[in-house]
């Protein structure tokens, strides 16, 4: 296994797995989430410039959408090749079979949905207070900062109200 990965690397990509890795990436999330980008930020240069005539604002988006398609060709083709010279052809025709197949469609066509209701769940979640809460809980120390990072209510919270993974002595 780690011979024909080695050897994979070695060789440049011929155009048929090139073409593979290409089509592959045309599937993935830089090209689904390009159009998402491209709009969010037209708009905000539109924005920035009310000066602009309802003409020149036209014109801005047909130019915002030109310089966001040759930006999108050129990710594409990075990637597409970054997938050749890293994947077999077997494993690219078998990844490029799954994407044109319905369910991958379908997945597609659920993921914004998805990744918004992920995001709402994270809504008011503090990676950082979360850390110096569990730290301070383990060891007791840091815990003045538990508190200025999350509010005073953190200030060495009693072990018993953090989860049992986070307890001072807990098995890890």
């Amino acid at each position: 296994m780690l011979i024909a990965s080695l050897m994979l690397a070695a060789a440049p990509p011929d155009a048929a797995r090139v073409a593979l890795g290409t089509e592959l990436a045309r599937y993935g999330e830089v090209a689904q989430m390009l159009p998402a980008v491209e709009l969010q930020q037209t708009d905000e240069l539109l924005d920035a410039h009310p000066e602009l005539s309802t003409r020149e604002r036209l014109e801005l988006r047909r130019t915002a959408h030109r310089v966001a398609m040759a930006g999108l060709e050129r990710l594409i083709a990075t990637e597409g090749r970054a997938y050749a010279e890293r994947l077999s052809t077997e494993d690219l025709r078998a990844l490029v079979a799954f994407a044109r197949s319905g369910p991958a469609q379908r997945m597609r066509a659920a993921e914004g949905a998805v990744a918004a209701a992920t995001l709402k769940s994270m809504r008011g979640y503090d990676y950082k207070r979360e850390v110096m809460r569990a730290f301070c809980a383990e060891t007791g120390k840091g815990c003045a900062s538990a508190a200025v990072a999350g509010g005073p209510e953190l200030a060495c919270l009693p072990a018993a109200s953090l989860p049992v993974s986070v307890q001072p002595g807990a098995s890890r």
